[in-house]
């Protein structure tokens, strides 16, 4: 059998978000992949995190092209893989805030009183729910391994 025919041979060392990503990816190219994981599949960060993305987070920093990136990317996978039957995935309306000493800085007044009240500040609504999606994360990496 000539070389470009044998099918490649691929380790990924790692049962996190980024390891079973590659793996799946790799797989649908065609490579042999074999997943290591000490334990389960996000057994370590990615299996405590809450699963969020949203677009616009790194906005404007080092990571913004890459926020950018895994927000479509896990989007894309949320059709490709049925995502709200599959894992979970939804998208979301969130509310984001800073967090200064009582006083210091007004909140928006737009906002209700309870999320202006107390130590809660520069608090803004993020409406646009294409910004925004959440994934049951353990799932979803269950679904790339089958997958």
């Amino acid at each position: 059998m000539e070389q470009a025919e044998q099918q490649q041979k691929v380790v990924v060392c790692g049962g996190g978000v980024i390891g079973v990503c590659t793996a799946y990816f790799l797989a649908k190219k065609g490579a042999a992949v074999t997943l290591v994981e000490k334990s389960l599949v996000a057994c370590a960060a990615t299996g405590k995190t809450v699963g969020l993305l949203a677009l616009d987070w790194c906005e404007g920093g080092p990571l913004s092209s890459l926020a950018r990136a895994s927000f479509n990317l896990h989007r894309s996978l949320a059709l490709e893989l049925d995502g709200p039957q599959a894992y979970g995935y939804r998208p979301l309306h969130i509310l984001t805030e800073q967090l200064y000493p009582i006083g210091s800085i007004d909140a928006s007044s737009s906002l209700a009183s309870w999320v202006r009240d107390g130590k809660r500040t520069d608090a803004a609504e993020i409406d646009e729910k294409e910004k925004e999606g959440a994934n049951g994360k353990l799932r979803l990496q269950k679904s790339l391994e089958v997958g």
